[in-house]
């Protein structure tokens, strides 16, 4: 593998994404070095793990709809069935670059795209520049709009945490304003 830094983050791993799975694998700094082969076999040890895969579908294992447009015209180009560093496992994103916030139609959204009501979805429009939470309390929906911050489509840490542009509470049945 090749010791030279990744020239946009001067980052000595290599990093990639395959939807579901993602990782990064780390490079010499040195650049130059090479590494030396063991001297006798002993010295050999196995350290390549082998790599987690999720199972198959299941029947609680939600697998979602995948790319689609909603009656709306809303249309969701990627959808993925997990998010890194979500310890819930419950985390879902979608993706957008339609000229309509989600937040318009929610309860359809919500009707297309959850498999069940303990889900959290995250959906990244980057035309408009944001991300949507969206998700299930009490029969109600909320769903909350937040400034799109770069890179947050790729972690849980950082996903809504920029700043709230729009907050909704809707009846999941009805799809009407819930009245405090």
């Amino acid at each position: 593998m090749e010791g030279k830094l990744n020239e946009k983050t001067d980052c000595a791993y290599d990093c990639f994404d395959y939807g579901t799975f993602a990782g990064c694998l780390r490079r010499d700094r040195g650049g130059s070095q090479e590494s030396k082969p063991p001297e006798n076999r002993n010295d050999v040890v196995e350290s390549t793990p082998v790599p987690i895969q999720d199972p198959e579908p299941t029947e609680t294992q939600p697998t979602g709809p995948g790319a689609c447009t909603l009656l709306s015209g809303f249309e969701i180009s990627l959808f993925y069935k997990t998010v890194r560093n979500d310890v819930t496992r419950k985390w879902r994103l979608s993706a957008s670059s339609s000229s309509m916030p989600v937040s318009d139609c929610a309860v359809e959204y919500y009707k297309k795209m959850f498999v069940s009501d303990d889900e959290i979805h995250g959906v990244w429009n980057a035309t408009l520049g944001t991300m949507t939470c969206i998700k299930v309390m009490s029969g109600l929906l909320f769903v909350d709009t937040y400034e799109y911050v770069d890179g947050e489509e790729h972690d849980a840490n950082l996903m809504f945490s920029g700043m709230l542009l729009d907050s909704k509470i809707i009846d999941k049945e009805t799809g009407e304003p819930f009245e405090r």
